[in-house]
């Protein structure tokens, strides 16, 4: 949540985070939020925010936007494997390392990839576009000059999808696996783990097309 909020302004929009995690943008009500917050005037959302559509708006931008604020910044001269691992581990403990209200966020996050929407182009231009092209550089750093742009980016992919699979999933890990330690106590060993997982596979990528350079000279 924005630190620089007003104390009013963040009361409602918690309340509207939970409320929309719970029952979708288009089920929630205005009224609904405003009682969630202690407010008694329906009017509040749009003073604070102009309206329902721009507090939703408000929040997934909120969301796309979170990880850069928790990425810390490396000093000057940090390798590639430091900017890795700094990305995965900042990505995690900012998913999962959090309250309800973290929670909340993943479920309306989940929800806008099953119904994005119509802004959501918008808002993944301006925040995961440069996000993702900046750690596929580093990624393509580690992987070496010899393995094609496609190869880095579904690289990136595949290691993305290790960090976001339980927030999809969560249901499904607890019935399966119920002593399951949860996500703010696990991010941590999640984190160390896709590392692990992933560096080895960008040394056996980064093997293979070697390999396969050195038998076309």
């Amino acid at each position: 949540m924005d630190a620089s909020l007003p104390p009013t302004k963040e009361r409602l929009m918690r309340a509207a985070i939970s409320t929309f995690a719970r029952k979708g943008y288009k089920a929630a009500t205005v009224r609904e939020i405003c009682n969630k917050a202690g407010m008694k005037n329906i009017y509040s959302i749009n003073y604070y925010f102009g309206g329902k559509a721009s507090l939703y708006k408000q929040i997934v931008e909120l969301m796309f936007a979170a990880h850069a604020k928790h990425l810390p910044e490396l000093q000057p001269g940090a390798s590639p494997l430091d900017h890795f691992k700094n990305y995965i581990l900042s990505y995690c403990a900012m998913l999962y390392s959090g309250d309800e209200l973290s929670l909340d966020t993943i479920r309306i996050f989940t929800s806008e990839m099953a119904q994005p929407s119509d802004f959501l182009s918008e808002l993944v231009a301006r925040h995961t576009k440069p996000q993702t092209l900046s750690f596929m550089q580093t990624v393509g750093e580690m992987l070496g000059p010899d393995v094609p742009e496609s190869v880095v980016r579904d690289t990136c992919i595949s290691i993305g999808s290790q960090i976001i699979y339980y927030s999809y999933a969560w249901p499904v890990v607890t019935a399966v696996f119920p002593d399951h330690p949860g996500m703010s106590a696990y991010h941590q060993q999640l984190a160390d783990h896709i590392i692990r997982f992933s560096i080895g596979g960008i040394q056996s990528i980064k093997q293979y097309y070697s390999d396969s350079e050195r038998a076309h000279k």
